[in-house]
């Protein structure tokens, strides 16, 4: 109730540019709000098309305003195209509404490796994660937000090689400095070991990476269902002490909450 419930959407603001980083189930309570503030023109970044990514996207309040227009980034490297997936998951055995009904404006361009929005300047990076996961890094009037979520460190998975050691560095520069981060974190280390190769971190990796990538401040998400408010509680307070991250700079993110970068 404190930490979890809906899956992957975050807000951001730039200016006048509204950008949407994933379309979890929390992007039907996000399209309310936007349609309710009278937001105009709304941009959609997906990371990939699992499901816990993208399944709030039939339910999203503005697709169904004739007056918006909204611009679906697409990553490369997906197994599908964007438009295919999200037009699978409104076929009529799934959902009511098919996708070209939708009345809102719908543009779909593909992000390639750099793009700005607005003022924004946007950067990409393939993340490890089963089917391939696309992070951000989003620079705007001199602060730097980074979106990593579904992601599994490359040591963890293959062992400490030489190419492990330099896909881990690639990631940690991609991070290097970003005023905030928001981090996967699914499974304590233990928990790990048995879930080897299923494309997610540990909340070690993600407190390793802080301090190496010296981030200013990093929120871990991408909670694992399973796991209660406490314990997610009990795995912050560990590896802040084991890391000597003050929790000023290392947290769980909050459904719900709003910081300004």
């Amino acid at each position: 109730m404190r930490y979890g419930g809906n899956t992957c959407c975050v807000e951001l603001r730039c200016g006048g540019h509204t950008i949407v980083l994933d379309a979890g189930t929390g992007v039907r309570a996000l399209g309310v709000a936007l349609e309710r503030a009278g937001a105009g023109s709304i941009s959609l970044l997906v990371s990939h098309t699992h499901m816990d990514h993208i399944q709030g996207f039939p339910f999203f309040a503005p697709a169904y305003n004739l007056k918006k227009t909204l611009t679906v980034y697409e990553p490369p490297g997906l197994p599908v195209p964007i438009q295919e997936a999200l037009k699978k998951q409104t076929e009529p055995y799934y959902f009511p509404v098919p996708l070209e009904d939708l009345p809102a404006h719908m543009e779909f361009r593909s992000t390639g490796d750099h793009l700005h929005i607005g003022g924004a300047a946007i950067s990409r990076l393939d993340l490890n994660h089963p089917g391939g996961c696309s992070g951000y890094r989003i620079e705007f009037e001199s602060r730097v937000l980074v979106y990593l979520t579904d992601h599994e460190p490359y040591r963890r998975l293959f062992g400490d090689t030489d190419f492990s050691r330099a896909k881990d560095t690639e990631i940690r520069d991609f991070m290097r400095g970003a005023d905030l981060v928001l981090r996967d974190a699914q499974y304590t280390v233990d928990e790990y070991d048995t879930r080897r190769g299923w494309g997610h971190g540990t909340f070690d990796d993600a407190a390793e990476d802080a301090n190496l990538a010296e981030v200013r401040r990093m929120m871990v998400f991408h909670h694992d269902p399973d796991h209660s408010d406490d314990f997610l509680e009990s795995c912050i307070a560990s590896v802040q002490k084991r890391y000597k991250l003050d929790p000023a700079r290392m947290s769980l993110a909050r459904e719900g909450e709003e910081l300004e970068v």
